[in-house]
This record gives C-alpha cells, structure tokens and sequence, in this order.
C-alpha cells in the first residue's frame, strides 16, 4: 500500500528488510531442522508477494504518482499500457521461477542457483529506485527502467549460473562475507546507505553470473542436460 499511497521510499526499504528477513528465515530453519513441505510452500508464497508483487507494485506506483515520471505514461498511452506488461510480466515470471526452484532444488544441490533469485531481484530493484531518488538521477533513468523487468524476468526463469553465497574454506573470503551481512543489517533498519546495497546486489549479480558460468558447470540432471 506504501507503494500506491506515494510513500515509495518506506515501500522500498520495507522490500530491503523483507530481503534480510528471508535469509535469516531459511538459517534459522536449516540451524533447528525445521524445515517442512509445507514451510516450502509458504516461504515460495511470501516471496511471490515480496519480491514479485511488491517491487513491480512499487514501479508501478513511482512511475504513475509521482508529479514528474508520470508525464511519461500518460493515461490510456501505449506507455502507459506496456508499464502495466512489464509488471504483470515480472510477477508472472516469479511465479515460474519459484515453481521452479521448488522442483529443481534437490536435484542440483546447494551450490548454485539456475536463473538469479526472487529476493536478489527485489533487493536490486528496490535498492537502484532508492539511490536514483537520493542522488537525483536524471528522469530518463527512471523512466524507462521498468523496461528493464523483461530482462529480469527472463532472467528469472533462465539456466543461467550464479553462485549461493555461503562459508568456504577461504578465511578471507568468510571475512568479507560477515563484514558485508553486518553492514547490510546496519544500512537497512537504519534506512541508510542503498547505494552500497545496490552495489552489493549488483555485484554479486554480475561477478557472481560470470564466476559461475566461467568455472562452475550444470549439476547433472538439469534440463539442459536432460534435452542435451
């Protein structure tokens, strides 16, 4: 409702912490073995509607209301109709990509994910409307970014590799790792700093795709495999 009243930036930090608290529900799910069929559902349910439904609700709500975007998407245009596609078409897609997460997760394993995660999703999109409102981007950025969710959606539902982030035997690296997860839960209860976690989630996005596409192969039984 944040979204729809003008209150983008609340709505976009409250996509932020729902990003942080759906980690920290999956570690404490894993740390107490209290994971279930049903706690699957759910959790795929709560990501459909924060990380799907609550970020294009937010573009939609930005680009319609505020005094300055909107003139892009005048009513009844075919901006203004194609806004309202590629929303629908990023909700359409979380749902395909939660499906199908669902049915591919044990079939391969814990170390990567095919196609970039829901909850990476709404921390990019939210973080990137936050840092271009706090910085004054030009309108042009704004404007047109909305076309970039056919992207993402397509990304969503794709084989492409990225890496699940975790421990490894890198002491470095494991250090790095807790430093970012500490300032991440300072920047977003305290609502500061989007522009690190936009190039937190952006980076992971990006190096992540290539690290894992360049040294990391496909689990067997994947459906690339299996139509091979």
């Amino acid at each position: 409702m944040n979204s729809l009243s003008g209150q983008y930036e609340d709505a976009a930090w409250l996509i932020l912490l729902c990003c942080l608290l759906d980690k920290l529900d999956g570690t404490v799910a894993r740390a107490v073995n209290g994971s279930s069929a049903f706690g699957v559902q759910m959790d795929s349910f709560s990501d459909l509607i924060s990380f799907g439904f609550a970020p294009g609700m937010l573009i939609l709500g930005l680009m319609t209301g505020d005094p300055e975007l909107k003139a892009y998407y005048p009513i009844h245009s075919g901006m203004f109709w194609t806004l309202r596609v590629t929303v629908i078409f990023l909700v359409i897609m979380s749902v395909i990509r939660l499906a199908k997460f669902n049915v591919l997760t044990e079939r391969i394993g814990t170390k990567i994910f095919l196609g970039i995660p829901t909850t990476l999703v709404g921390a990019l999109l939210a973080s990137f409307i936050l840092t271009a409102l706090k910085y004054d981007w030009p309108l042009d950025v704004l404007a047109y970014s909305p076309f970039s969710l056919f992207v993402i959606g397509l990304w969503m539902v794709s084989n492409i590799r990225l890496p699940k982030i975790g421990k490894t035997s890198s002491t470095g690296y494991n250090i790095f790792l807790a430093v970012n997860v500490v300032l991440t839960w300072i920047c977003v209860p305290v609502r500061i700093f989007p522009e690190y976690i936009l190039l937190l989630s952006g980076g992971y996005a990006v190096i992540g795709t290539i690290y894992a596409t360049m040294f990391m192969g496909l689990p067997p039984n994947t459906p690339e495999e299996e139509t091979a």
